[in-house]
Formats: structure tokens, sequence, C-alpha cells
């Protein structure tokens, strides 16, 4: 769905005292936003191996931030940041744009 279109079912959706402001990563483990789209991308539904879950990850966008990949597979890793860290290094390459670093696929 575009993502103008989600704001607008959100601003429906919400109370009218909460912030519109709304901070997308409170919902990253559920889309993400590629402009001018969000995807709906459960992390329920997807492979329970983290190999898997890379490969399946970079099928749907070939470039994620570490916000981002960190929100679908902590998981996997026990939500700790050396595990993150040493899956985000096996896995991926990474990269730095405008000082975001970013990872694509290792294969």
């Amino acid at each position: 769905m575009r993502f103008s279109e989600f704001q607008t079912i959100l601003e429906k959706t919400l109370p009218n005292n909460f912030d519109l402001e709304f901070d997308l990563r409170l919902i990253q483990d559920l889309c993400y936003v590629d402009e001018p789209y969000v995807y709906y991308l459960n992390v329920l539904d997807m492979p329970d191996d983290l190999e898997k879950r890379f490969k399946y990850l970079f099928e749907k966008r070939k470039k994620w931030s570490q916000e981002e990949l960190k929100a679908y597979v902590q998981d996997l890793c026990s939500n700790n940041a050396a595990e993150i860290s040493n899956a985000l290094t096996k896995y991926c390459r990474s990269y730095n744009q405008n000082g975001i670093k970013y990872f694509t696929s290792r294969v």
C-alpha cells in the first residue's frame, strides 16, 4: 500500500490525542517502508532458520539498515546484541551510505 494511504488510515485509527508523528520503529517487526510504499512483513511468517531468514529478507529487498534487520532476526538471536552482530557479519555484507550502515546479501 502507498505510505500516504497507510498514514491516512493510521490517523483515522489512532485516538485523537495520539501524536501524529508516529514512529514507525514501533511496528518495524510488522512492516517496512520502501518509499513510496509500506509492506506488511511479519516475523512470525518467516523461516525459523537464520540463514533462510536472511535469504527471505533479501529476496524482499536488496538492502536493509541495521535497525531494520535487527527487528527481523532478534527472535532467532535471543535479542542478544553480540549474536545479532555475529549473524550480520556471517550472512551479510555491509557498507556505509550517507553515514548510515546498510547490509546486503553475502550470497
